[in-house]
């Protein structure tokens, strides 16, 4: 038997796919391996977990239902997220283009604290193009209340540079050196957020689904820097917190490698206590957000709180992981997962 044929006989049954998905997510199943006790399932639902999403998929299933508490195996594994949601609902030149940052108070006007962005070298400000000196002006005129330059496509709180009141210098170098930019007002965030972390902007993220029309959220948490860092980001060490249907906290603060936390390690402020006011503001905003881009499928919307107002830093549709939103959560699709399970496999969902 050819090398060729091999292949292809283990991609039809699926043995490709498993392949492929430890490699990629072996890390996460360690970190969920360590913190979630794999929860013993009867022999038929066995069964049908690895019929609908194979063997990874299982063992995610088995993390997340221990973790959980949850007796059914419906939560969405990462690998099937990623290679089957996502391809089919997120379109790669559309989902780069929404999630480019400089896009944002073009696609979502007045929702951004974005001022000035940068492409291929050329400045412009409001869809106008300025020259370098203007361009460098405005700069300065914002710098007493911070500015953040970022890449379009910054992640994981790479990438992403604040400048204070006596950094004009070297805020103009950098600028001058990355050819493309978004440049944004440094947010005053909530006091109700800041007393967790006030170094870093504490960000809520949101994500959403639109199927056929049907716009929903899947699932929200904040995020909190530590120690000395500016960003927020869990993996670049921070944590995140669960928040429920009414914005208040659900359950302790979690960290990459599955420590949580019951308050925050240098504050010392009880993640109990969080509470996101005027929440039923922030779902109505990101559902008209989202109707606004009926062509994506999934987004993870970054929100800054500030003292009066919701703020859009970023919006995530690359891959805006699930992982950290099932994590002690109920599965998140509810009745949607059998139409969505069918649309992407052309298979039925095994109950």
């Amino acid at each position: 038997m050819s090398l060729k044929t091999a292949l292809r006989r283990m991609k039809k049954k699926g043995l490709y796919y498993d392949i492929r998905s430890y490699r990629r997510f072996r890390k996460k199943l360690v970190v969920l391996s360590k913190n979630c006790p794999p929860k013993a399932m009867p022999v038929g639902q066995v069964i049908r977990t690895i019929r609908n999403w194979g063997i990874i998929g299982y063992l995610f299933n088995r993390y997340y239902m221990a973790h959980g508490e949850c007796s059914v195996a419906e939560y969405v594994p990462e690998n099937f997220y990623s290679w089957y949601l996502l391809s089919a609902l997120n379109p790669k030149t559309t989902a780069h283009r929404v999630g480019d940052k400089r896009m944002l108070d073009i696609l979502y006007p007045g929702t951004s604290p974005t001022f000035l962005i940068k492409s291929d070298g050329r400045w412009s400000f409001s869809e106008q193009a300025i020259d370098d000196a203007e361009a460098e002006r405005m700069l300065l005129e914002h710098l007493p209340s911070a500015v953040v330059l970022k890449k379009p496509d910054s992640a994981r709180g790479q990438d992403i540079y604040i400048f204070s009141e006596g950094e004009s210098a070297e805020l103009l170098d950098k600028a001058r050196k990355l050819p493309d930019l978004c440049v944004q007002d440094y947010i005053h965030q909530d006091q109700a957020l800041a007393v967790f972390h006030p170094a870093s902007v504490n960000t809520i993220r949101v994500l959403t689904i639109n199927f056929m029309g049907d716009i929903r959220i899947l699932g929200a948490f904040v995020r909190f820097g530590v120690g000395d860092s500016v960003v927020d980001n869990v993996e670049a060490g921070g944590l995140c917190v669960h928040l429920d249907r009414y914005g208040h906290a659900a359950g302790p603060a979690i960290h990459k490698d599955g420590r949580s936390f019951t308050h925050h390690p240098d504050s010392q402020q009880a993640f109990s206590s969080l509470v996101v006011q005027h929440w039923s503001v922030l779902e109505e905003q990101v559902t008209e957000l989202h109707r606004m881009t009926p062509d994506v499928g999934f987004i993870g919307w970054d929100f800054a709180v500030g003292e009066d107002r919701f703020w859009l830093l970023e919006c995530n549709t690359g891959h805006p992981s699930l992982l950290y939103h099932q994590y002690q959560q109920a599965p998140l699709f509810g009745d949607m997962l059998p139409g969505l399970f069918r649309a992407v496999t052309g298979r039925a969902f095994l109950r």
